[in-house]
């Protein structure tokens, strides 16, 4: 996943999915930033838990992040979405794809 931190207040990371990059996930956990950088890459391997049923995303939650356990992962946490215009057709977000 593309990622991109944002260190103001929070550390905030956000991910975007490179086959859609208008879908994205924000979560923040202190040194995750850091550590990203760290890699040299602009993107990471992230590992998700994820649950619900076909074409309903209940919720999810991060495990890992480039093989290191993430801490801030608690369900429920974290912003899921899509930029998506008012005329745009409706479509499903990445992680529905693990609930096949």
């Amino acid at each position: 996943m593309l990622w991109e931190c944002d260190g103001a207040a929070v550390e905030m990371v956000t991910f975007r999915y490179p086959e859609a990059p208008g879908d994205y996930i924000s979560v923040s956990e202190r040194g995750v930033c850091d550590q990203l950088r760290g890699s040299g890459k602009k993107t990471a391997t992230v590992v998700f838990e994820v649950w619900g049923w076909p074409g309903r995303l209940r919720g999810y939650r991060i495990e890992k992040i480039n093989g290191t356990p993430f801490r801030g992962g608690e369900p429920g946490l974290g912003v899921a979405g899509s930029f998506m215009g008012p005329n745009d057709p409706p479509r499903r977000h990445p992680l529905e794809d693990a609930l096949r």
